[in-house]
């Protein structure tokens, strides 16, 4: 098992993500980011995204 798929079995387990239904819990797959510069960021496939929840907080 790759560090990855352990980190989002962790985040699964014991993390609470304040903008997802609580009858999904756990249930969705989720954007695992790498790196992140100003507004991108980049996830374990090497896509460059832009941040948009992150401005939220």
């Amino acid at each position: 098992m790759s560090d990855i798929d352990r980190s989002k079995r962790w985040d699964n387990a014991h993390f609470l993500h304040p903008w997802e239904g609580m009858g999904d819990l756990g249930r969705n797959e989720r954007t695992f980011v790498e790196a992140g510069e100003g507004i991108h960021v980049v996830n374990e496939e090497g896509r460059r995204l832009i941040d948009g929840p992150g401005g939220m907080w």
